[in-house]
């Protein structure tokens, strides 16, 4: 067992302790991946993983039916110093008896501690850091290669397919995939994609995901000249971005972050529009591990992720950065797109601008 992973056992250990937790069956696929890393599922859109792991004592081991075991042994996890529970795949529906078999008739389910698991999750150690990097330059480039690919006429169908296309092709999985094009852009906060053609601009937002991490980034691309509408929306948010990046250092309250975030709103112009979509938060082994909002008290530390993301109708700006010890690292940067320098207070930051095309 690597230095990581021993680390991160003797935290959850403490924190289960602190519970009077002996033994915790682990199946969320998000927990999974904090411990072993890899890709512990089959089908994308399951919230359980293919494999499991239980926490007895000090000791890991590692639950994982006959059809699984060979690959996630030699592609996704390392296996060192774990136990290994094999079981076989038709006897799936007895497996949480077998375990309580084993591990005593007490075993708990990870759903139980929530709470102590995101807070451990959040708190990502340097080799986390470091992938979440490499997966923010991956998402980036994803859609730096869409915006320049898009063009009039193309469906917004079509335009999620460059991004999602160029994600596999770089081993990414796609959590979130979202395109508007013209009016749909100022309509929805949320906007799959549809048929819709782009005929003048198109929103291009993406979250990935690899070995259980997450970033997302949205980014504009316009085939027309800028209109002074777009671009006070676009001023106004960068701004209140920006001052929300610098807001977010070591030893803050996500509670004063968010409170600043509503008071920038509202002394651009946009008194309340906070209401009308969430403002982001912490990211990690989940698209939000936890979203600031109003009251919610919780303090900012190095090596955690953020994603904020403000909206107002017709306009967004997100992007994922990590928490430094000096200074906050954006991860979704995409060098070969526009960008601006927008002046926040603490210090400046780099926001993408819209691409145009015209």
């Amino acid at each position: 067992m690597d230095q990581y992973l021993e680390k991160k056992v003797a935290d959850l250990r403490a924190a289960l302790d602190a519970r009077g937790a002996s033994a915790v069956w682990i199946r969320a696929g998000r927990n999974v991946s904090w411990l072993m890393g890899g890709r512990p599922h089959i089908g994308m859109f399951t919230s359980e993983a293919a494999a499991s792991l239980v926490l007895s004592g000090r000791r890991l081991h590692l639950v994982v039916d006959n059809v699984e075991k060979e690959r996630l042994m030699s592609e996704e996890f390392q296996p060192d110093g774990i136990d290994i529970v094999e079981t076989d795949w038709y006897r799936k529906p007895e497996e949480g008896s077998m375990l309580k078999d084993l591990f005593g008739s007490d075993l708990a389910q990870d759903d139980a501690y929530e709470d102590e698991f995101r807070r451990l999750r959040m708190n990502l150690d340097e080799r986390e850091m470091d992938a979440m990097r490499k997966l923010g330059a991956a998402a980036g480039s994803c859609v730096e290669e869409a915006c320049y690919l898009a063009r009039p006429g193309m469906t917004e169908h079509k335009i999620a397919s460059l991004m999602a296309g160029a994600a596999v092709a770089r081993g990414l999985e796609v959590n979130v995939l979202l395109v508007a094009a013209d009016g749909r852009m100022s309509r929805y906060r949320h906007p799959l994609p549809t048929e819709k053609k782009v005929e003048k601009a198109a929103m291009l937002s993406i979250v990935c995901r690899k070995s259980g991490l997450h970033a997302g980034l949205t980014r504009f691309v316009s085939f027309c000249a800028p209109d002074e509408g777009l671009l006070s929306r676009q001023r106004a948010l960068n701004a209140i971005f920006a001052r929300a990046v610098t807001r977010t250092r070591p030893g803050a309250d996500i509670k004063d972050v968010f409170s600043g975030i509503v008071d920038d709103y509202d002394a651009a112009g946009f008194p309340g529009e906070w209401r009308s979509h969430h403002q982001g938060g912490v990211t990690g082994y989940s698209a939000r591990e936890l979203k600031a909002m109003p009251g919610l008290s919780f303090v900012v530390k190095y090596g955690q992720a953020y994603a904020w993301n403000p909206t107002v109708p017709g306009f967004k700006v997100e992007d994922t950065y990590l928490v430094g010890m000096h200074s906050n690292e954006l991860v979704t940067s995409t060098p070969n797109l526009p960008q601006i320098l927008v002046e926040a207070g603490d210090g400046d930051v780099v926001i993408s601008d819209v691409l145009y095309r015209a």
